[in-house]
């Protein structure tokens, strides 16, 4: 045989003589006595697992991940010497390459859990196969971190994930999907992270995000937190908002607003508009929460329009197209933030008036419309915009104001107040740079009687 066919025949041989050396260094550790993960003690005195390594968690057994630790697959038995447990240590990690299991132990009263804590755990799949109400099966966290780039399952209520304070689950499959486990969330966040489409699981969750891409679909999911938009992931059917629930996108390309944001959107931690990806509305809305811009972010009418009832924070951007935004609160409104607010059409109807509380002017470059209430604009301006007419109109004694110039001019301060038979005062008016001339129309009509200023 030519010295070439050895050569190529030893190419041949010598991966699958690793990989079969490596097969015959896995193997299966068992946790035979308490400890912690980096003692030969804990595992009946042989090595530490390594990541080829399958970890077996007797019953009546403890372990303390107390290291970075790392393993092939993890597997609670369903012994009788009493709850297994396998707990993270502060920060700690837990990498496993497979599967993590956590069976039910076999007598009664009992629970094996697995408990992340504030530390972090990633796997495949997480199985929590509890089945009865007296032989719990949990995983839990306070501030700590699980990544399943697979499913987590359950088998019934006694399968639990349980948060105990602001940890994170991500998942790119489903969660506690089979028969539905129990769900505590605290203050956690669920995070669905797939590129692709995913179920959400029908709980009641704290936090709720929807990242990557695809369709997250659900048909009875609750949110008492946040529900974060990121990524291009879009949802599908009607979530529900608890009382105090936020709604926030922060994703870094630009969307359209989906089934997320309600026609009406009532729940008082109110729409965040975050990061660099412009929120473009898809039909009108009327928000009865907060709104807030945040710096750097983008928040588009397309052209739809906009009912606000409570206050606006803008440290970024609003783009106006041809909409009309209306103040309608019955308590005052705050325009607050460090951007000015572009408006196109400007309706105030609040009977308690609107206060600019922010650092920035805002700008009318349509038409300002006063049916109820008073603007306080502070030290800052209402800034009509540049080369159009504008219409104010104003209630009752006073039927508008033209105001039509062929270069920008400044209104400061617009303080309209009063409902007197004869007056709608004070109203002060401030141009700025240059005074009246010839070519300057500004009318006040009151019931009768028309004033040329």
């Amino acid at each position: 045989m030519s010295r070439y066919y050895q050569l190529r025949i030893l190419i041949l041989i010598i991966p699958i003589g690793l990989l079969f050396c490596s097969r015959l260094n896995a193997a299966t550790r068992t946790a035979s006595a308490s400890g912690n993960w980096n003692s030969t003690t804990t595992w009946g005195g042989n090595a530490v697992p390594t990541s080829a390594d399958a970890v077996v968690i007797n019953s009546g057994v403890t372990v303390t991940v107390n290291v970075a630790a790392v393993c092939a697959s993890i597997n609670f038995t369903t012994g009788t010497s009493g709850a297994a447990l396998l707990t993270i240590s502060g920060t700690n990690t837990l990498t496993v390459s497979g599967n993590v299991t956590v069976q039910r132990p076999s007598s009664t009263s009992l629970s094996n859990t697995l408990a992340v804590n504030a530390g972090s755990l990633s796997c495949v799949s997480l199985a929590i196969q509890a089945t009865t109400s007296t032989r719990i099966s949990t995983v839990s966290l306070s501030t700590g971190t699980i990544t399943a780039t697979g499913n987590i399952t359950t088998l019934g209520v006694s399968s639990r994930v349980t948060f105990t304070g602001a940890g994170l689950i991500s998942v790119n499959g489903t969660f506690m999907s089979g028969t539905a486990g129990t769900l505590t969330a605290a203050t956690g966040t669920v995070r669905y992270n797939a590129s692709g489409n995913q179920t959400i699981g029908n709980y009641s969750y704290y936090n709720l995000t929807l990242a990557g891409s695809g369709t997250k679909t659900e048909s009875s999911a609750t949110v008492n937190g946040t529900l974060c938009m990121e990524g291009t992931a879009t949802i599908s059917g009607t979530i529900t908002y608890g009382a105090n629930a936020t709604l926030k996108y922060n994703t870094s390309t630009s969307r359209s607003a989906g089934a997320e944001w309600f026609s009406t959107f009532v729940a008082a931690g109110g729409i965040i508009i975050d990061n660099t990806g412009t929120i473009t509305l898809n039909a009108a809305k009327v928000v009865n929460s907060p709104l807030v811009i945040a710096s750097g972010s983008t928040l588009a009418s397309g052209n739809y329009n906009l009912t606000l009832s409570k206050d606006i924070t803008n440290d970024g951007t609003f783009i106006p197209g041809s909409a009309t935004v209306t103040f309608n609160g019955s308590s005052n409104q705050n325009l607050a933030g460090e951007s000015a607010i572009l408006f196109n059409n400007l309706t105030i109807n609040n009977t308690a008036g609107i206060t600019f509380s922010g650092t920035a002017n805002e700008i009318v470059n349509g038409t300002l419309t006063l049916s109820n209430g008073i603007i306080s604009t502070g030290s800052n301006v209402l800034q009509m915009g540049i080369l159009q007419s504008y219409l104010v109109q104003v209630p009752q004694n006073i039927s508008m104001v033209i105001w039509k110039k062929e270069y920008q001019r400044i209104l400061s301060p617009v303080h309209f107040e009063g409902d007197d038979s004869q007056d709608y005062t004070p109203l002060t008016i401030t141009f700025s740079g240059e005074a009246l001339s010839g070519r300057d129309q500004f009318q006040l009509q009151p019931i009768q009687q028309i004033i040329q200023v």
